[in-house]
């Protein structure tokens, strides 16, 4: 599976769960997406950078060689409901 597929998943957990009073981490983790810890991480920051989700937030841990992420609370951007609809098949 490509990273763009990879985020249209991500994107896709957390649109299917918005109605949620909390949204699960055990639908968007890099388990739940079957990704590697470090490749769940960078894609994250990309779609954090990119606007298409909020509500994470950095925690740099000594020695890592990229960026972890915490939900805080964690959702889907206007931007990202957009990205998500128009890249969906």
């Amino acid at each position: 599976m490509n990273n763009k597929e990879n985020i249209l998943k991500l994107l896709k957990a957390l649109n299917d769960n918005l109605g949620q009073k909390r949204i699960s981490p055990e639908v968007y983790n890099a388990q739940a997406l079957g990704l590697e810890e470090a490749q769940y991480h960078r894609l994250l920051e990309m779609v954090i950078e990119s606007g298409l989700v909020s509500g994470f937030s950095p925690v740099k841990v000594l020695g890592q060689s990229y960026t972890q992420y915490k939900a805080i609370k964690p959702n889907l951007t206007l931007r990202g409901i957009e990205y998500l609809e128009s890249n969906s098949r």
